[in-house]
C-alpha cells in the first residue's frame, strides 16, 4: 500500500523564519522516527514464507511560495509492502500514532495520514478511483497450480538450458517468493466477497481470497527500478517456453 502523509504549516518569509511552521522540518521528524522504527522491526510483522513487511520513504511534494520561504504543505508517501497478517489500517495507525506526529499536532501542525486514491485515468479514459491498498497473497507450493508450473519448467526449460558466459538460468525450478511483491495484488479480495466455483480452486485463508497465482519471468527482480535496470534476451526464450507449456499441463494436472 501507499500511505501519504500531508503535513500542514505555515508559510512565511525564510528570513522570519519564526513567523511560520515549517512543514518540510516537521516532516524530517515523522520520516527519521519511521525509518528508526522500520530499522529495529517495530510495528512490522514477520511471515514464515514471505518474511518482514516493508516501509520506505518514496516520493514527495512541496506547496510553497518560493525557494527562499517557509513552505506552506509537505506531503510524502511510505512504500508499504505488506506481509501476511497486516492489515493498512494497522500500517495507518502506526504512522498516525508515532510520537513525533504527537508531538507536531500539539505545535499547531495539521497532520493527515491517509491511503491515497489511484486517479489516474486508463487510456480509454476511466478512473477506478480505488485506494492503493494492495494485500499480499500466498499461493500454496502444493495446489495444482505451481505443480503443473514446476512440471512445466522441467519439461521444457530444464532439458534445454545452456550454460553460458553471464547467463545464470537455473535448470531447476526456484519455487520461492517475489520479493518486488507487485504482481498479482490486484485480485485479492475481501474473504467471502465473491462467490466462486469450487472448480476454481481459489485460496481462500477466511480474511482474504485469490485466484491461484504464481510468476515466472526473465531477468533478476534485483534490478527491478533502479538505474541499469536490464533482462538478457537470452532468457526470454526459457520464460516464452514456459508460457507455452503451462496451460495444457494444468489442464492435466489434478
Amino acid at each position: 500500500m501507499q500511505i501519504e502523509v500531508e503535513v500542514i504549516g505555515k508559510s512565511c518569509h525564510g528570513s522570519m523564519p519564526w513567523e511560520g511552521r515549517n512543514p518540510l522540518e516537521a516532516a524530517s521528524l515523522i520520516i527519521a522516527e519511521a525509518a528508526d522504527r522500520y530499522e529495529k522491526r517495530i510495528g512490522f510483522k514477520d511471515d514464515k514464507f514471505l518474511c518482514h513487511g516493508t516501509r520506505t520513504a518514496s516520493w514527495s511534494k512541496i506547496d510553497t511560495p518560493s525557494d527562499c520561504a517557509v513552505p506552506e504543505k509537505f506531503t510524502f508517501r511510505f512504500d508499504r509492502r505488506m506481509t501476511v497478517g497486516e492489515t493498512p489500517d494497522d500500517c495507518l495507525a502506526d504512522i498516525d500514532g508515532l510520537s513525533s506526529v504527537k508531538q507536531l499536532r500539539e505545535k499547531g501542525f495539521i497532520i493527515n495520514v491517509r491511503a491515497p486514491l489511484y486517479s489516474d485515468p486508463s487510456w480509454k479514459g476511466f478512473a477506478l478511483n480505488n485506494h492503493q491498498i494492495y494485500n499480499a497473497w500466498v499461493t500454496p507450493e502444493e495446489h495444482p497450480c505451481i505443480r503443473a508450473a514446476v512440471a512445466s519448467y522441467k519439461a521444457v526449460v530444464t532439458p534445454n538450458v545452456v550454460e553460458s558466459p553471464g547467463l545464470k538460468v537455473p535448470k531447476d525450478p526456484r519455487v520461492s517468493r517475489w520479493i518486488f511483491s507487485t504482481d498479482g495484488v490486484g485480485f485479492v479480495v475481501p474473504s467471502g466477497t465473491l462467490k466462486v466455483p469450487e472448480s476454481k480452486q481459489w485460496i481462500d485463508d477466511k480474511v482474504m481470497a485469490h485466484p491461484p497465482m504464481f510468476g515466472i519471468g526473465a531477468g533478476y527482480e534485483q534490478n527491478t527500478h533502479k538505474i541499469g535496470e536490464c533482462v538478457d534476451v537470452r532468457e526470454l526464450v526459457h520464460a516464452i517456453a514456459f508460457i507455452a507449456r503451462f496451460p495444457s499441463m494444468l489442464r492435466d494436472t489434478k
